[in-house]
């Protein structure tokens, strides 16, 4: 009985004996399998590094355990508060310090099965950058012994893309608030319209025309629904886009401009009209220069000239333009006399200025007094013949009072002379006595008469 225990503990030692062998064996297998795996991973992971950048890529290996078990140097290049880590890294502690979404980091990692060996997604770490990254599993001999990921920093391109959105978000608010027709096209089609014009058709062959086909620039018309006038402005800019060309078109609904042009057209026309008929000559004038850029109708008859263009300011400017004062408000005119053709005119001229889109014009006013000039020296001529009519009246009633005495003496003398010796001038007419006493007759009647 005893010998029989010990031949089966001897069984047991030796199978005991056998499996510890098979152990050994095993483990050792199992350490160069895992020798192999690393020096695998190690020559991958030096291929990497050689066609990675190192400064915004690295690999990380972590191991069924929650480890980061790679030395890459891409890693402690990205994180550089890592390169005085002493001890194993858990990615964990990784997650927590330095990336800001960890569950979204590892929701990636959980997803990752038999089917599905391969993810790609992005975090953002704790100081503001991004990083895209690729998760795989490492499998071997069907056993699943950690994870690999392939990060790349992207924050650069990252922060470029929502530069790029937020401007496109921003310049669409304002394309959109344009108050006119915004539109981006192809050769062929319209990509984009703010649809911001209700009268324009853009499905009309008449539009479809102008954008596409005759490359149209500037103003044209047409008819919207047969029966109303529109008229559109096109400014276009082309630019190549991924190798097709594109067009940014802006479409203006001008329309009431038009209008409001014909309007003033029609205006301007009605007060060239009534300025043309005034008598007076009317001009306007270049405050600094004294150049006239409008003179009416009777102007021109005045200055002899048929067209603004043809006038010679230096023959006319010191004679009929008046560079009037800033700060004169009321209009002042003077006398001046001038040649027209081969006459003189008399005119008086002034002028007022007023301000035109910031440049200041002064308006003036020539009238043609030659008539009034002509008639006022005739009632001055007048005035001096009433006064020495006045004066001679004044003198021959004076002088008349004066001769009144002797002259009714000498009337008298004479009649006494006519009565004395009346017999022989009857006898004698044509004697000196005859005719003493007529030429003193007829004389002193004259005086009388005065």
């Amino acid at each position: 009985e005893s010998e029989l225990k010990n031949i089966k503990l001897s069984k047991k030692i030796s199978l005991f004996r056998d499996e510890i062998i098979n152990d050994n064996e095993k483990l050792e297998i199992n350490k160069n399998i895992s020798m192999a795996i690393k020096e695998n991973l190690d020559k991958k992971n030096k291929l990497l590094n050689t066609i990675l950048d190192q400064s915004n890529k690295c690999v990380i290996l972590i191991d069924n355990l929650g480890n980061i078990v790679n030395e890459d140097e891409g890693f402690y290049n990205m994180w550089r508060e890592y390169k005085s880590f002493d001890g194993e890294l858990s990615l964990l502690k990784f997650l927590d310090n330095s990336v800001k979404n960890k569950d979204k980091f590892l929701k990636y990692l959980r997803l990752l099965d038999k089917k599905t060996d391969k993810l790609k997604g992005e975090f953002e770490g704790k100081d503001g950058r991004y990083f895209a990254c690729t998760y795989c599993k490492i499998i071997i001999d069907d056993n699943e012994i950690g994870f690999i990921c392939y990060i790349e920093d992207i924050t650069y391109k990252k922060k470029s893309e929502m530069k790029i959105k937020e401007n496109h978000v921003k310049y669409k608010k304002i394309v959109d608030n344009i108050p006119y027709s915004i539109l981006l096209t192809d050769e062929n089609n319209i990509i984009y319209n703010n649809k911001k014009s209700e009268n324009i058709d853009f499905r009309s062959k008449e539009i479809n025309n102008a954008l596409f086909n005759s490359n149209k620039n500037g103003e044209f018309k047409y008819m919207y629904e047969d029966d109303k006038e529109i008229f559109l402005n096109i400014d276009r800019a082309s630019f190549r886009d991924c190798n097709s060309k594109k067009n940014v078109i802006a479409i203006r609904d001008i329309t009431e401009y038009k209008k409001l042009l014909q309007k003033l057209k029609l205006s301007k026309e009605k007060y060239e009209s009534l300025v043309n008929i005034i008598p007076e000559g009317i001009y306007i004038a270049n405050f600094d220069n004294n150049n006239i850029t409008y003179a009416n109708s009777r102007f021109l008859e005045m200055t002899n000239y048929k067209t603004v263009e043809e006038i010679d300011m230096d023959n006319i400017s010191n004679s009929m333009i008046i560079t009037t004062s800033k700060d004169d408000e009321n209009i002042k005119f003077q006398r001046r006399t001038v040649k027209s053709g081969q006459k003189d005119m008399h005119i008086e001229c002034g002028g007022t200025i007023i301000e035109v889109n910031k440049k200041l014009n002064v308006v003036g006013i020539v009238r043609d007094i030659t008539k009034q000039v002509k008639a006022e020296l005739m009632e001055i001529e007048i005035e001096k013949q009433k006064i020495a009519n006045k004066i001679k009246s004044e003198f021959f009633i004076n002088m008349s009072h004066e001769l009144k005495t002797p002259l009714n003496v000498i009337s008298s003398s004479n009649q006494l002379m006519s009565i004395l010796h009346k017999e022989n001038i009857k006898l004698n007419p044509d004697s000196q006595l005859s005719n003493t006493v007529k030429i003193i007759k007829k004389n002193a009647d004259i005086l009388m008469e005065i």
